[in-house]
């Protein structure tokens, strides 16, 4: 009799342990017993549930008529599944409190039979709120962490864009060229290299007497005459003032670099419509090519071409060899129909 009595205490003292520490940690204890559909409920699912209630005997809807209702669906599924496989279960969703406030829950639990032998489900849950707002607000802060480092890698893009590019014509400057020659000086792809240096004719004529928006406009629209000129893998750079430069890669021949000086001049010569006037020009081309990749050094010989070009009487192309071969009218007209303008 002792013996039981001593048991009797120990139990006790094991299901008051066991009430002070669900007490401490806020967690609610139900079941469902799934032969009399019959539900369960101690205080502390009353309290999560803020029903005002103390009664451990409930209806069975009270679950899902405080269930959101866009979670309702999913998390019936979960306890259905649960119940046929007589397994575990385990879900998360959000409750509305009868004041309107929402709560995420979590809830596991798992099949049994009790003492008479009926299928239930017995299970705990407990508010993490506070867990799935910190969460959300992480992922919240990361996206801004992450939106301000797609900014600062746009602005970082776009400064770099605008410091190898003329803000003008939006053609490379001198610096993306300096820096470019010196890729192609290392790159064994390439075979040779040509500079076509291109002055344009009567520029300051035309900036004196139109403005210098006008003259914007004639730099501008060179620009797209030498930028249609260029094959796959040339470019084309605007060295400051009126000044351009084509650099054409792997070329064919001194033919398809004429055709390439035929297509800007022909380009250039049909000038350009501003404020009711006709705005004609010209340009002068030197070229220059070798097989040492030596960019600059092709652009002090495409410059000595250019001066004999302008010298010549301007709207001239001139060919940098030894001879000082100058491309004659007929030769640009030929090349001109060679590139189909």
């Amino acid at each position: 009799m002792g013996e039981r009595r001593h048991s009797e205490e120990e139990y006790q003292a094991l299901l008051r342990r066991l009430d002070i520490a669900l007490e401490a940690s806020h967690i609610g204890v139900w079941e469902h017993n799934l032969a009399t559909d019959t539900v369960i409920w101690d205080e502390r699912m009353h309290k999560l549930y803020a029903t005002g209630l103390t009664s451990a005997d409930m209806p069975t809807d009270i679950w899902t008529r405080a269930i959101h209702p866009d979670d309702l669906e999913r998390a019936s599924a979960e306890f259905d599944a649960a119940a046929k496989s007589k397994g575990s279960y385990e879900s998360q969703f959000r409750i509305i409190r009868p004041d309107g406030k929402i709560r995420h829950l979590r809830s596991k639990a798992k099949f049994y039979l009790n003492f008479r032998g009926e299928p239930a489900i017995i299970g705990v849950e407990w508010d993490v709120t506070a867990d799935v707002e910190l969460t959300k607000a992480l992922a919240e802060q990361q996206r801004i962490a992450e939106e301000r480092a797609t900014q600062l890698q746009a602005s970082q893009a776009q400064v770099e864009y605008a410091a190898d590019h003329d803000y003008l014509t939006g053609l490379p400057n001198r610096r993306y060229f300096d820096r470019r020659c010196q890729q192609l000086a290392d790159d064994q792809s390439v075979r040779q290299l040509a500079v076509l240096h291109i002055d344009l004719d009567h520029f300051k004529t035309i900036n004196d007497q139109h403005g210098h928006e006008a003259g914007d406009q004639v730099l501008c629209h060179a620009a797209r005459m030498i930028e249609a000129a260029k094959g796959p893998d040339d470019f084309a750079v605007r060295m400051g003032g009126d000044e351009f430069v084509l650099i054409a890669v792997n070329f064919e021949s001194e033919q398809q670099l004429a055709a390439k000086a035929a297509k800007i001049l022909n380009g250039l010569g049909k000038g350009l419509s501003y404020q009711g006037f006709n705005l004609t020009m010209g340009g002068s081309i030197g070229i220059a090519y070798g097989e040492d990749r030596d960019c600059k050094r092709l652009v002090r010989d495409a410059d000595m071409a250019l001066y004999e070009a302008k010298r010549s009487g301007r709207n001239q192309v001139r060919l940098h060899r030894a001879e000082a071969v100058r491309l004659t009218q007929p030769e640009i007209k030929a090349a001109s129909r060679l590139s189909g303008r």
